[in-house]
């Protein structure tokens, strides 16, 4: 049997394969050339880079159904179990093989099927069609707004053509909905979200659908940095400037509308806006740290052992 590690990269993807105790390493420019190296019997993986990594991931999948992705943001921590704490592509994909030989040593889960996620991807799909509803729609309620608000009368085709639109939005949310519920995978989780969230259905299945699977995320942190949620800065000389917020804005948008709610008295976030408020916070800096809140809170419920699956 032989554990494969890939370090993805734009141009090049390094492959580490361990077969017995040796490691025979292969770079390759394209996902196709997998073909000639991967058996059937293999395991393999590689850590999710996005768009970067799905071509490679399923082009792997057609030769062995053992693919999986490697836990985010756990190499550099895990690299100290194999005896290797070289930082470069090679070392990182040999990491990655060897990891995926004693996985069921290790205390903690680090490989995720990649089936899982990419079912999840599916998943996303759909949410992004009701979303662009959503967007056509406020995007007409505002024209209309403004065509009124300067004396124009809107015609009654345009009444009716949005009308349409909120009925098509209806369905499509429906449909993410019963999607949503149906997957084993995210169920569980849009079920506990619905309980610390129950007015918020629609942004709750956006969260759902990017945080899922769980067992991606080592800890709070790690998420936090794939929401985008830290204060990323760039240092230069004395000079510190803070960066564009990275990470997934999907996901950061949905957090961000949770967090409007905390301006409202009954919100149980708004105690905390007013003292952030008090302290000088601005509005948007309040609700980010807000969000980030909520983040902190969705991980820690969802961790509990009746979110396993």
């Amino acid at each position: 049997m032989r554990y494969i590690g890939m370090d993805i990269g734009k141009s090049t993807t390094v492959i580490a394969i361990l077969d017995e105790d040796q490691i025979q390493i292969q770079i390759l420019e394209k996902p196709t050339q997998l073909a000639s190296i991967l058996k059937e019997g293999d395991h393999i993986a590689a850590e999710w880079t996005g768009a970067l990594a799905k071509p490679w991931l399923d082009e792997a999948l057609k030769y062995t159904p053992s693919v999986s992705i490697y836990r985010t943001q756990g190499i550099r921590a895990d690299k100290r179990v194999v005896g290797n704490r070289d930082k470069n592509d090679l070392h990182d994909a040999t990491a990655i093989a060897k990891l995926l030989k004693i996985q069921s040593e290790l205390n903690s889960p680090r490989f995720i099927p990649y089936k899982d996620l990419q079912e999840v991807l599916e998943l996303r799909r759909i949410v992004y069609k009701a979303e662009q509803f959503t967007r056509e729609r406020v995007r007409t309620e505002i024209l209309l707004k403004n065509a009124e608000a300067t004396g124009y009368q809107v015609q009654l085709k345009n009444s009716e053509f949005l009308k349409e639109l909120k009925r098509l939005e209806n369905q499509a949310w429906k449909r993410a909905k019963k999607a949503i519920q149906s997957h084993p995978i995210t169920s569980r989780l849009y079920e506990t979200l619905l309980v610390l969230y129950p007015e918020a259905q629609n942004t709750i299945i956006k969260i759902a659908v990017h945080i899922a699977p769980l067992e991606r995320w080592r800890n709070a942190r790690t998420l936090r940095r794939y929401a985008g949620l830290y204060d990323q800065r760039a240092q230069s000389g004395n000079q510190i400037k803070r960066q564009g917020l990275q990470g997934n804005k999907h996901l950061r948008t949905a957090l961000y509308q949770l967090a409007c709610g905390a301006t409202t008295p009954q919100s149980r976030w708004n105690r905390l806006y007013k003292r952030l408020r008090k302290e000088g916070k601005k509005h948007h800096q309040a609700l980010i740290r807000i969000a980030t809140y909520i983040l902190n809170e969705i991980f820690r419920e969802c961790q509990r052992p009746n979110m396993h699956h």
